[in-house]
This record gives structure tokens, C-alpha cells and sequence, in this order.
């Protein structure tokens, strides 16, 4: 009997000490109703158009243009690393976000193709 209480009070304490932490981590995780805005960095210079085409298809907004005619046999692909950061995404401190993404994307003026692959996000300390 005197085992048993002694194996329940570590046991209990373990367990009431992982609701805690779980308790904290939902706290922390919530984000904010505050005003967020975003900010995008290109790696490479692209064309004030290109570039507020990119932003649009990684915004999730759906590009409906055509694709140009030269671009039957294959398009002209370059690639770069865009930085999003979205300030006051969270609640609380770390307050932004950062996501990097690779773009490929066609550069003859008249095509709109894009294609993207998440490259890595992190919660940034920027905003206060």
C-alpha cells in the first residue's frame, strides 16, 4: 500500500505538469484579430507585373489569363526564393510569421504560369 502511494504522487504530479504545458501551448498558438498585413522579398529582380502575379497565385487568388502562344512547346522557366512575412499573425510574442517559398515561374511577359513548393515558415520577433 505504501509502494502504491509512493509510485501515484510522481505519476499524478507528471501527468498534471503535461496538462499544464498543453494548456499553455493552445494559449500561445492563438492567433490575433489584430490588422495583419503582409510583406513579400524577391530573391531576384522580376517585373512589377510578374511579381504582383506571383503575389496574387501565393495569396491563393485565382489567375485566370491565358498562356501564351510561345509557350505550346515549353515555357521559359526562372526560378526564385520569395520571403512572405505576415505581421501580427499571433496572438502573442513570437508575433509574425515568415514563409519561404521557391517560385518557378515563366518570364515571357504574356504567360502566367507559376508553380511554388514551400521551402520553410517560422514565427519571427519583428513586431511588437
Amino acid at each position: 500500500m505504501k509502494m502504491r502511494k509512493m509510485f501515484l504522487k510522481p505519476v499524478s504530479f507528471i501527468v498534471l505538469f503535461c496538462l499544464l504545458l498543453q494548456t499553455v501551448g493552445a494559449v500561445t498558438a492563438t492567433r490575433t484579430n489584430e490588422n495583419t498585413h503582409k510583406e513579400f522579398v524577391f530573391e531576384r529582380e522580376i517585373d512589377r507585373e510578374k511579381a504582383q502575379l506571383i503575389i496574387d497565385y501565393l495569396n491563393g487568388e485565382e489567375v485566370v489569363e491565358p498562356r501564351s502562344i510561345l509557350c505550346i512547346f515549353g515555357h521559359s522557366l526562372a526560378t526564385s526564393t520569395v520571403y512572405e512575412t505576415t505581421h501580427r499573425y499571433w496572438a502573442v510574442s513570437p508575433r509574425c510569421i515568415r514563409v519561404t517559398y521557391r517560385v518557378t515561374y515563366c518570364t515571357r511577359s504574356s504567360c502566367t504560369y507559376s508553380a511554388y513548393t514551400v521551402l520553410s515558415d517560422a514565427r519571427l520577433v519583428c513586431c511588437v
